[in-house]
């Protein structure tokens, strides 16, 4: 028997797509669970990849689509199907035909909670992605494509919209024969963390000027809950350029001194107090959104309190994103480590994770959920 040759290494594209450019890196990996980040690029919404992709060696590397949260809804969708007594097994054809009706059900109503979330109409909220990611049969796990035979067929689907702009900047990229795979940032953060908790986990994502707070309970029918996170952070250095006068890039300066305690302690206390009621704007926001308990953060702003900090009710921790991969034995490039702990990349990172993880985990349904897509979309 002739087996094919593994190979030694592999490489995957991330294309994040934000709302004013798109972001673009190259990994390797390989069978040693190693991974290096070989090369990063930013473009403009609905640019083609870059010519050197068109190399041999990259001309069949999959894409991972990583999309803003300002640019995606996802829905992890809970399915039950019977099987009625005396019929055969459901044959995976069959299987796909009662998917296919269970998104055709549900599509409307998340059209018009995506329509909502991305301030488009209901019309222009588009079904880019559905994704099976579990399947059980009489309660036990299946983990391969075929015919069920459980009376009782439960599972997950993950679906991710979008705006009809942004699937028109995909176009051909969804024509050029590439695996693709979809996600949106905050989830795939939640995918990660999912690996290595169980229950309830939340994730505040925060950029310079607002953010969004991700919640995933599997116990719960919303299984991702996704809520707008109304305060700056740039409010902070323009309140030092307010009080002393200075340009914006000074300030940005100054502000980052701060956070690195290079103030005076009569400068320092001097700050605190203009910051304080910056800080109260923070708390109240994190209160409108319900937060409690543990909550992991990303903040591309330094924050003016330290890590782990205590707020309210929500206790906020940095995404320990290079602790976790250590104790699942990932070993990353110098550089690529480097990288991941800046907050900037932490999407980009997470996003290939998921893909990574996805490739070889055998609940999947790799087969499956190839036909799901297109009939969806």
């Amino acid at each position: 028997m002739n087996f094919k040759p593994v190979p030694s290494k592999e490489f995957a594209i991330v294309w994040e797509i934000r709302p004013e450019e798109a972001y673009g890196a190259l990994f390797e990996f390989g069978m040693e669970q190693r991974i290096a980040l070989r090369r990063t690029w930013r473009a403009m919404r609905g640019a083609p990849l870059p010519s050197f992709f068109k190399l041999k060696q990259f001309r069949k590397v999959p894409v991972v689509v990583s999309l803003h949260p300002a640019l995606a809804r996802t829905f992890i969708l809970p399915f039950r199907l019977a099987r009625k007594k005396g019929e055969g097994p459901i044959q995976p054809e069959n299987f796909q035909a009662m998917l296919r009706d269970f998104l055709a059900k549900t599509t409307f109503e998340m059209r018009r909670i995506a329509g909502e979330d991305l301030g488009v109409e209901e019309l222009d909220a588009i079904l880019l992605d559905a994704r099976l990611t579990r399947v059980l049969a009489d309660g036990l796990e299946v983990r391969e494509d075929r015919p069920f035979e459980g009376r009782r067929i439960e599972g997950f689907l993950q679906v991710t919209m979008t705006t009809r702009a942004v699937f028109h900047d995909l176009h051909d990229l969804l024509h050029s024969g590439r695996e693709l795979f979809f996600t949106e940032r905050g989830p795939a953060a939640l995918a990660f963390l999912g690996r290595h908790a169980q229950g309830p986990l939340k994730f505040l994502d925060l950029e310079p000027q607002g953010g969004w707070y991700f919640r995933f309970d599997p116990d719960a029918e919303e299984v991702i809950k996704k809520t707008r996170f109304r305060w700056s952070s740039d409010e902070l250095p323009a309140a030092l350029a307010a009080a002393w006068g200075i340009s914006k890039k000074t300030a940005d300066a100054a502000y980052a001194m701060f956070v690195r305690g290079g103030f005076s302690s009569r400068a320092n206390r001097f700050a605190a107090k203009l910051f304080a009621p910056i800080e109260d704007g923070f708390d109240k926001a994190l209160a409108k959104t319900k937060a409690s308990g543990s909550i992991y953060l990303r903040s591309i702003q330094p924050l003016p309190f330290h890590m782990p900090a205590k707020r309210g009710e929500a206790e906020l921790s940095e995404l320990p994103l290079g602790a976790l991969l250590e104790r699942s034995g990932i070993t990353w490039d110098l550089k690529a480590g480097a990288a991941a702990a800046a907050p900037e990349s932490i999407p980009i990172f997470t996003s290939f994770l998921e893909y990574y993880y996805h490739r070889g985990d055998p609940r999947g349904h790799k087969m499956l959920t190839r036909h799901i897509h297109w009939i969806s979309v």
